[in-house]
């Protein structure tokens, strides 16, 4: 009775508490006990019971327990494979104490601990709770367990578990599936950062040290849609782009696919991010605290409900401007940089009963300024950042999973003049001319190093940035092959709208726009989507299409149709892989060009965005990617991946060579082309881990009759990540990226030129006929665990750009070679010189966070 008691209470707990439910059966055999038996049962979606083929299941001996007592030493662990009805089974299991662990794409990982004794049969079966891949590590425990692996621990021994999920869930094998193990081993810049680790994915690139935008395949980094909880950011950087605008503290699950995606996402013409908010991981309070010397950062999260609710909350800021401000109280005037960034997620999960729920969570990042930024900004004020936020009613119906959403997501920024510019304030004592500078001019600063020539300060005119995106739908997901919903359907609406009024665009370093511009535009469509999964034997094929439809938009139309088909074939050795896929995309709102002065290309602080309508282009993206995957051995997989994409509707600056007049169009309208090979060898674990990947690429754009390399085009790129852990508690690391120069367009001041639209000193040369030197920079890190049972510290070190000569790589500007200021390169015969800003110097940075 107590024992029927016990079941009951167990399988309660999938219910209330989302954690593995473990029923032993346990029957008295006949005659004398054996020195083995098997350990069988089944694996089941925990909300509905219904069996889970394809989950990985693992049976090893206990890290402390007593390893075959009294049948002999278990020396390894053992897997299996649930088959269509969920069962596994082990045979001949000696008795002992040990752990079972089970892993399946899209579900919470389990472990329960067994103390299996061999007279009885055990049937063990574990409920899996729907989440995806976390990102950082979730302690997962089941009823008389405790926590079984601390946050290195999981990922180091369960990133290879990770990779066979990516790709038995997700059918191209180009999409890549972060882990907290992937992001450390990136080395990125003075604490975890999302995006600086992804351009260590193959494919991917990057303009130079300074920023954690992605160039994805020879794309600027407006085409790289960031998706987080499904809603689109724009832009979701901080720091003039330096590092990303999402705190990994608060992603579960961060997904990057480059190619052929979903026909649920539409956006992105050349990659999507998606990131989902992490749910909370149990009834305790629970969370973690972090200083580095970029923020402070904190979280929380506790379940409640018995388990069927919970919250979560992740805050950051970065604290620049209270340091400055102190050691300005301690007789610095000119320190202070009034300048601060700051982002909060929440995510709130409330059961309602009989298989409904709702989800909810928010995303606000925000960089603020007031004052004189030095080289950026002279005596303004203003904001610029991303806010989103959803709310989801999740049902059960019968075997069919319904998910309505309801959300908005908006980029904003304003930035506007502190006082007249009359009494323009540079620096305590130091005053600007009277004479009110045109938007985009610079006005002199004195030059720190005390020399006689002034230093020339941006001035950013008054700005008003505004992109929104509004939407609702409703998705259909039902039935289970290879890993994924067999089938799923959606329908929505959607909503954008884009307004920007403030200084013309300004593609080219060093070239002043005079004039203020306005764009504004917008448009509404409604989607329809399906896709289908099939399986059979080694083959795996995923079709589908996403229908968009809406007012009559330049070159697209008003009936849009997205198809994506994916194909895959595992070869009988269950090692090698290959897979096919074709996919189109739309993409609605793009940006035109860096708005404001010539702080550097890209180097700016908000964008001119661009929606579609009856004028502006639509991108309209096709994609086609080949790849191969093959396990060298259970912890090494290489694979190799090719592509080739065509994009209409991309707007460029105006190629056309000559003198920069005022009335210059602001953009024309051209086609990317872009083709490449990428080779990747990875091994996750071990005493050392080792990720090496090579780029070899082009993309090209034909505008206005030329034909030039993207501004994004890096022929080759080479990542490498070593790390090695020397000890329990030490982990040594290197980052090193190789990569051939970036294109540019040359502008070169002359003589003066007139027509009737006005006059000009400047003109660009053809378009992108020059590239940069290469680019190189090598890092190497040291990080330092303390792990126990309730809590992990962590602390690192980071010695960024080991050869900081090689990362001056961002064109600057022409000058007279007599002017030029190093770094720069000669133009043989006519004496002008290309100046490139100075990549980071080498750079210690160091951090901690504590976890509980």
């Amino acid at each position: 009775m107590r024992s029927a008691r016990l079941v009951r209470s167990a399988a309660s707990a999938v219910a209330l508490f989302g954690l593995p439910i473990v029923t032993a059966t346990a029957a008295a055999q006949v005659g004398d006990s054996t020195s083995t038996g098997a350990i069988t049962g089944t694996v089941v979606a925990a909300e509905t019971g219904d069996p889970l083929s394809g989950a990985d299941v693992t049976l090893a001996p206990a890290p402390f327990g007593v390893f075959g007592g009294r049948g002999g030493l278990w020396r390894a662990a053992v897997s299996t494979t649930t088959g269509p009805d969920g069962r596994y089974g082990f045979d001949a299991v000696p008795p002992g104490r040990y752990v079972l662990r089970v892993r399946r794409l899209g579900y919470r990982p389990s472990s329960v601990d067994v103390d299996f004794d061999a007279r009885h049969a055990f049937d063990i079966s574990v409920g899996l709770v729907v989440a995806p891949i976390v990102l950082e590590a979730m302690r997962v425990t089941a009823p008389g367990t405790v926590a079984y692996q601390s946050s290195s621990d999981q990922d180091e021994g369960s990133r290879a578990a990770v990779e066979r999920l990516r790709q038995e869930r997700y059918i191209p094998s180009d999409v890549r599936v972060l882990t907290a193990q992937d992001v450390s081993e990136a080395v990125t810049l003075g604490e975890s950062d999302l995006f600086r680790a992804l351009q260590r994915v193959p494919g991917v690139s990057t303009r130079d040290d300074y920023t954690a935008e992605l160039w994805t395949r020879g794309a600027p980094w407006d085409q790289t849609r960031v998706y987080f909880d499904g809603l689109p950011l724009f832009n979701p950087v901080h720091a003039v782009g330096a590092f990303s605008g999402v705190d990994p503290d608060a992603v579960g699950s961060a997904v990057f696919e480059p190619g052929v995606r979903s026909a649920a996402v539409g956006g992105g013409a050349a990659g999507a991010i998606e990131l989902t908010s992490r749910a909370a991981e149990s009834g305790r309070l629970g969370g973690a605290a972090a200083l580095s010397v970029v923020s402070a950062r904190a979280t929380a999260d506790q379940r409640f409900g018995n388990g069927r609710g919970g919250w979560m909350v992740a805050a950051r800021r970065s604290y620049v401007d209270l340091v400055t401000a102190a050691l300005q109280g301690l007789g610095d005037d000119s320190a202070f940089i009034p300048y601060a960034f700051t982002d909060l997620v929440t995510r709130l999960e409330v059961p309602l009963g009989s298989g409904t729920g709702i989800e909810a969570s928010a995303i606000l990042e925000r960089d603020d300024v007031r004052g004189n930024v030095p080289d950026i900004l002279v005596r303004s004020q203003g904001h610029w950042g991303n806010g989103a936020a959803r709310a989801t009613l999740v049902t059960d119906l019968g075997g069919v999973t319904m998910r309505t959403t309801v959300g908005g997501s908006r980029f904003s920024g304003s930035i506007q003049p502190i006082v007249p510019r009359t009494s323009l304030l540079l620096s305590p004592g130091v005053a600007a001319d009277s004479v009110i500078p045109p938007p985009g001019d610079s006005v002199s600063a004195p030059d720190t190093a005390g020399t006689s020539s002034p230093k020339p300060v941006p001035y950013h005119g008054p700005t008003t940035n505004d992109v929104t995106y509004l939407t609702a739908e409703t998705r259909f997901a039902w039935g289970d092959v290879a890993g994924a919903p067999a089938w799923r359907v959606g329908a929505g609406v959607e909503r954008f709208r884009q307004y920007y009024r403030g200084p013309e665009e300004s593609p080219y370093p060093d070239v002043p726009a005079y004039d203020s511009v306005t764009v504004a535009g917008g448009t509404t469509l409604a989607s329809l989507w399906a896709e289908r999964r099939l399986a059979a034997g080694g083959f795996a094929a995923e079709v589908g299409a996403r229908l968009e439809m809406g007012s009559d938009l330049a070159e697209v139309g008003r009936w849009r149709l997205a198809p994506r088909v994916s194909a895959r074939y595992r070869f009988a050795n269950g090692a090698t892989t290959i897979s096919a896929a074709y996919g189109r995309t739309f993409q609605y709102v793009q940006s035109v060009a860096p708005a404001g002065p010539g702080i550097g290309p890209e180097l700016h602080l908000t964008d001119i965005w661009l929606a579609a309508g009856d004028g502006a282009p639509t991108i309209r993206a096709d994609i086609v990617t080949v790849g191969v995957e093959h396990w060298l051995d259970p912890d090494w997989l290489a694979s190799a991946n090719a592509y080739l994409r065509r994009a209409t509707g991309v707007a460029v600056p105006v190629p056309t060579p000559g003198p920069l007049f005022y009335d210059r169009p602001l953009y024309a309208s051209g086609i990317n082309r872009a083709r490449g090979i990428e080779l990747a060898l990875r091994r996750f674990a071990g005493a050392w881990t080792i990720g090496v990947s090579y780029t070899r690429a082009a993309s090209h754009i034909v505008a206005d009759g030329y034909d030039y390399p993207a501004v994004n085009d890096r022929r080759e790129v080479l990542d490498l990540t070593i790390s090695a852990r020397v000890s329990r508690a030490l982990r040594l690391g290197t980052a090193i990226t190789v990569a051939s120069g970036a294109p540019y367009t040359r502008n070169v001041a002359g003589p003066t030129v007139c027509t009737p639209s006005g006059c000009s000193t400047i003109a660009i040369e053809d378009p992108n006929a020059v590239r940069a030197p290469a680019y190189a920079a090598t890092s190497v890190m040291a990080e330092w665990t303390i792990r126990h049972a309730r809590w992990d510290l962590n602390a690192f070190i980071q010695l960024r750009n080991v050869l900081p000569s090689r990362s001056a790589v961002t064109y600057a500007g022409t000058v007279a070679c007599a002017d030029a200021r190093p770094p720069y390169r000669s133009d043989p015969g006519t004496g002008f010189c290309d100046e490139f800003d100075r990549g980071l110097p080498v750079l210690p940075l160091a951090g901690v966070r504590f976890a509980f």
